[in-house]
Parts: C-alpha cells; sequence; structure tokens
C-alpha cells in the first residue's frame, strides 16, 4: 500500500511541476525533488515513471535545498541512488532520459570516464538531444580533450538550438580556441603622475641617535642630518610597460617557455631622483587541471639618476593549485 500511494503522489506531483521546457520541479520542505525523494526511498517503479512520463532527468542536478540549491546530496545517497538507476540500465539500457541523469550522477561522483559513456548513449539513443550532446562537450573538455569537446559543440550549433544556448555554446568554442593557441602575447602599458613628499626617502628628524661612538676624548651619541639628505618634495611623471609572452611546445596548457619583460621610468622635476628599472625573465611553465607552475630566472637592474644602483640575479618559484575544479551548465 505505501509504495502506490508514493507512486502516486510522485507522480502526480511530477506532472504538475516537470513539464518539458518548463520550469525546474517543485522542492519539498527539505529542499528534495520528486527524483530525489523516489531515489531515496528506493522506488524503482516511481524513478522510471519520472524518467519516461516528465522532463525530471534534465532537471536533476543530485543538490539539495530550496530556490536554486548548491548544496550536494551526500555520498551515501548518491551512491544508493547509482546502484538503483544502474539496476534501471540493465532493463532499459537504451532509454534516452535514464542514460542522461546516470551521465550527470556520474559527473557528481567524480567519475568523468562513466559520465561521457553515458552521455553518449543518450545520443546513440536519441541523436537530436541537445542537452546530451553539450554535457558530453563540456566533459570531453573537462577530460582535456579540446578536440572532442569542439566537435560536440559544433553539432549541436549546426542543429540551431535556442539562441541563449547557441551563445554559450560560441563562449565555450573562443575559450577553447584561446586555450588551443600555442604563442600568447600580452601587453599592458601605464602611465600617471607622481606628487612625492619624500623622494629620496630621507630622514624627517634634523638627527639621528647612533650607538656611543667615541672619537679621540669625544663620544657621540647623535649625528646632525645634512640637509641634502633630508626629504625632498618632488613631482613628475611615470610610465611603465609590461609584455608577457608564453609559448607551449606540448600540448596546449601542458609545458611551455614564459618570457616577461617589464619596464618602469620616472622623470621628477629634482633630475637627481629619477629612477628606471628593466627587468627581464624567462622560464619554463607547467599547467595541469588542477595546478600551475612556473619556474623563473630572472635580472634585473634599477638606475637612480643617470647612474646604476643595483642589479640583481634571481630566481622566482611559483606553484598554485586548484582544490574545487570549475564549471557550469548551459542550460
Amino acid at each position: 500500500m505505501r509504495r502506490s500511494v508514493m507512486l502516486a503522489v510522485l507522480t502526480v506531483l511530477a506532472f504538475v511541476t516537470i513539464t518539458p521546457g518548463g520550469e525546474p520541479p517543485q522542492r519539498n520542505a527539505e529542499g528534495e525533488t520528486p527524483l530525489q525523494v523516489a531515489l531515496r526511498q528506493g522506488e524503482r517503479t516511481a524513478v522510471l515513471a519520472l524518467l519516461t512520463d516528465t522532463q525530471a532527468a534534465y532537471h536533476e542536478t543530485f543538490t539539495r535545498g530550496p530556490g536554486q540549491p548548491t548544496t550536494p546530496l551526500p555520498r551515501q545517497e548518491l551512491d544508493q541512488a547509482w546502484q538503483l538507476l544502474l539496476g534501471l540500465m540493465r532493463e532499459g539500457p537504451r532509454l534516452a532520459s535514464l542514460n542522461f541523469v546516470i551521465g550527470v550522477l556520474a559527473e557528481k561522483r567524480k567519475d568523468l570516464a562513466r559520465a561521457e559513456l553515458a552521455f553518449e548513449r543518450a545520443l546513440q539513443a536519441s541523436p537530436g538531444n541537445h542537452r546530451a550532446g553539450l554535457e558530453l562537450a563540456r566533459i570531453c573538455a573537462l577530460s582535456g580533450r579540446n578536440d572532442e569537446a569542439r566537435r560536440h559543440y559544433e553539432h549541436v550549433l549546426a542543429q540551431d538550438p535556442p539562441s541563449a544556448v547557441a551563445e554559450n555554446i560560441r563562449a565555450h568554442l573562443d575559450q577553447i580556441g584561446r586555450m588551443d593557441k600555442r604563442f600568447h602575447i600580452s601587453v599592458r602599458v601605464d602611465a600617471g603622475a607622481i606628487s612625492d613628499d619624500n623622494a629620496n626617502v630621507g630622514p624627517q628628524d634634523d638627527t639621528i641617535a647612533v650607538a656611543p661612538l667615541t672619537v679621540g676624548s669625544t663620544i657621540f651619541t647623535e649625528l646632525a642630518v645634512a640637509p641634502e639628505s633630508q626629504p625632498i618634495d618632488a613631482s613628475g611623471a611615470y610610465a611603465a610597460a609590461t609584455v608577457e609572452m608564453l609559448y607551449d611546445f606540448g600540448r596546449a596548457g601542458g609545458w611551455g617557455w614564459a618570457t616577461d619583460l617589464n619596464y618602469y621610468e620616472n622623470w621628477l622635476d629634482v633630475e637627481e631622483e629619477d629612477s628606471r628599472l628593466v627587468k627581464a625573465v624567462f622560464g619554463a611553465k607547467r599547467a595541469t587541471k588542477q595546478s600551475l607552475f612556473r619556474g623563473n630566472l630572472y635580472a634585473r637592474r634599477i638606475w637612480l639618476g643617470s647612474d646604476p644602483l643595483v642589479d640583481a640575479f634571481g630566481v622566482q618559484p611559483v606553484y598554485l593549485r586548484r582544490f574545487k575544479p570549475g564549471g557550469h551548465a548551459l542550460y
């Protein structure tokens, strides 16, 4: 009796709240969709009815909460849903919506290989399924296979999808195109005015305390600051430029050479306080889906006035890691 009542309630709720092309389904007080409730209760008949008679598969995100929830379901519930859906797959392997929702769930379980296989099966069962094509393209992009992702995006684009979807596809194609380029260059130029009340970084006081210093019979505990060493007001202009170049000699986004050129110069009304900096950086970088490493060698010279002030040489290692991979749906 409980099973039949549950099936009736879920089916009626689904037909009321989930219609083809309509809004996402209403959620219960716990923030669950009808499909999530059916999966959690193990109601195979209700799950199959939701997948075959409604658009539940194409709205399911396996997140919980009101509005547009972002809290993922617990791993235990994801595993339970996975086992139930795989059982249904053995009974109806060619059901497009079932394959699609298995693909969505596989991605939530961080199993991109099975997600790709599920979306491919959904496309085989329904070749005009735009959603499956887009999700398959996105999974290929997340796996670093940009050529395949481009092919799937272009296939969907050729089928004249809604304008908003077409715009998103073009944006992703542009992003893939940028990632596939081997040589990248960027230039930044800055200019502005300077007003500095202490251009020479001089001490504000007329005297400075020193450790006791004995000269003959005289002991000095402070020294007077020469007027030319005290703070100097200066104003003028500055200009700066940065050129960054990157060449991927292997797979795009993998190993590559990185070169940076930096220039800065100012022109003040106190010429002896003019300064200039030139810096050159050369090194290698390694990028993956989760991390970025750059090891750079640099050489730098700073001038004060017309005279070299300091030369510097060094190493700049940088390592960045992303702990939560991104990605967003096109629909």
